[in-house]
C-alpha cells in the first residue's frame, strides 16, 4: 500500500515536470540546399535539450532537398522530423510562416537550412525563458564562412550585455538573428508572423523585432554565442543590392514607429543607405549618388559621406575616377 501511494507521488511529481518543460517547434525554411542542410539537421539531432518536433519547410526547391530531409528522417526517427512542400516559391517569410502554423509547440525557435547551433543552444534557450518572462529569446552568434568553417567572427552584440541595451540600439543595427532567436507561438500569431512582401526580404527579421519591440513585448538574452551563422556565395548577405533595398523599405515601414527616436530612426537608415549607395556602385548599377546624398542628408556631419557624395559625383562624369571612388567607400563607407 505504501509502495502505491510513494508511486503515486513519484507520477504525480514526474507530471507536473513535465508540464513546466515548454514545448518547442524548430522550423527551418529551405530552398535549394541539398548540399549543406544535413549539418544544419545534425545539430538540432545534437541538442542537449531535444525539440519536440522539426519543421523543414522546402520553398518548393528544384533540388534534391527534400529527398535528403525525408532521408534524414527515416534514419532518425526520435527527432520528430517533418518535411512540408511549398507547391510555389513564395520566400523565406512565407516558408517560416507555414512552418509556425504548422508547429504545435508553446515556443518556435528558428533556424536557417545553411546555419548551425551549438549543442547547447536550446538548453540555454530553455534556462533563460524560465529565468525570465520573455517572449522572445534571443542569443549571440558567430559568423563564419563556408570555405573555411574553423574560422569563427564574434562580432554580433558583443558591446551589449543584455536585452535592453539591444532592443534599445535595434533601430540602428539589428543584432537578433533569425537562427539565434526563439518566439512564442501565440505571440507571433497574434502579430502577424513574418513579412511577406517580396520587397522585404532579407529584412524581414528586423521588421518582426522591431514590430514587436513597438508592441511592447518582452525580450531576453542569451549571452553566451549558441549559433553559427554561415556566409556563402548564395546567402543573404552576399546579396548586398537586394538585402540593403529591403533594409530600406523596412526603415520606411518603421518611420513612425513608436518605440523609437527620429534621431535613432535617422541613424540606422543612413547608415544602410550609404551601404546601399556603396552596393550599387560596385555592381555598377544606377542609383547611388541618389543614395548616398539622401544618406548624407540625414547625418550632414558625416563626413565621410560628404566625401562620398562628392566622389560619386565625379565617377558620373569621369569614369577614370571609378577606381578611385571604390577604394574611398571600400575604405570609409
Amino acid at each position: 500500500m505504501a509502495f502505491d501511494r510513494n508511486a503515486s507521488l513519484i507520477s504525480n511529481c514526474l507530471m507536473e515536470t513535465s508540464s513546466r518543460v515548454p514545448l518547442i517547434s524548430v522550423v527551418i525554411p529551405a530552398y535549394n540546399r541539398e548540399r549543406l542542410i544535413l549539418p544544419t539537421l545534425r545539430s538540432v539531432l545534437g541538442q542537449i535539450r531535444q525539440p519536440s518536433e522539426v519543421i523543414v519547410v522546402d520553398d518548393a526547391s528544384p533540388d534534391g532537398t527534400v529527398e535528403v530531409v525525408n532521408a534524414f528522417a527515416r534514419e532518425n526517427p526520435s527527432l520528430h522530423l517533418l518535411c512540408v512542400v511549398q507547391s510555389l516559391n513564395q520566400g523565406v517569410s512565407a516558408a517560416r510562416n507555414r512552418g509556425i502554423r504548422e508547429a504545435s509547440g508553446e515556443w518556435v525557435a528558428f533556424l536557417d537550412s545553411d546555419d548551425l547551433w551549438e549543442p547547447n543552444h536550446l538548453e540555454l534557450m530553455v534556462a533563460k525563458l524560465r529565468e525570465d518572462d520573455a517572449d522572445i529569446v534571443f542569443a549571440r552568434a558567430m559568423k563564419f564562412q563556408s570555405e573555411t568553417p574553423d574560422m569563427l567572427v564574434r562580432n554580433w552584440a558583443d558591446d551589449y550585455t543584455s536585452a535592453e541595451e539591444i532592443v534599445r540600439v535595434m533601430i540602428r543595427t539589428n543584432y537578433i538573428l533569425p537562427s539565434a532567436m526563439m518566439i512564442r507561438r501565440a505571440v507571433l500569431l497574434e502579430h502577424g508572423m513574418f513579412d511577406e512582401d517580396p520587397r522585404m526580404q532579407h529584412a524581414e527579421d528586423a521588421d518582426l523585432c522591431w514590430s514587436l519591440a513597438a508592441a511592447g513585448r518582452r525580450f531576453s538574452f542569451v549571452g553566451e554565442y549558441t549559433c553559427r551563422y554561415r556566409q556563402h556565395a548564395n546567402s543573404a548577405c552576399a546579396q548586398k543590392v537586394k538585402l540593403y533595398q529591403a533594409s530600406m523599405q523596412c526603415y520606411q515601414k518603421h518611420r513612425n514607429n513608436p518605440r523609437y527616436s527620429r534621431s535613432d530612426w535617422n541613424v540606422g537608415c543612413s547608415y544602410y543607405q550609404a551601404k546601399l549607395a556603396r552596393a550599387l556602385h560596385e555592381s555598377a548599377t544606377p542609383g547611388a549618388l541618389r543614395e548616398m546624398a539622401a544618406a548624407w542628408i540625414k547625418q550632414p556631419f558625416r563626413v565621410h559621406r560628404a566625401g562620398a557624395v562628392a566622389l560619386l559625383f565625379l565617377s558620373s562624369l569621369l569614369p577614370l575616377m571609378r577606381p578611385v571612388t571604390n577604394r574611398y567607400l571600400n575604405r570609409f563607407i
